[in-house]
């Protein structure tokens, strides 16, 4: 997987690599800001 910030990748790797351990600032931030399914299906009840 490949993470893109401004048209430039700013980190690439495997998939699990690369979500399990990030490297990137710009990666960090960008999965710390997604929503997890545990809360969608919190907030769907």
């Amino acid at each position: 997987v490949a993470v893109m910030s401004e048209g430039r990748i700013v980190e690439r790797g495997l998939v699990d690599s690369v979500l399990d351990n990030p490297k990137a600032e710009y990666t960090k931030k960008l999965l710390s800001d997604t929503p997890s399914l545990e809360a969608a299906m919190a907030a769907a009840r």
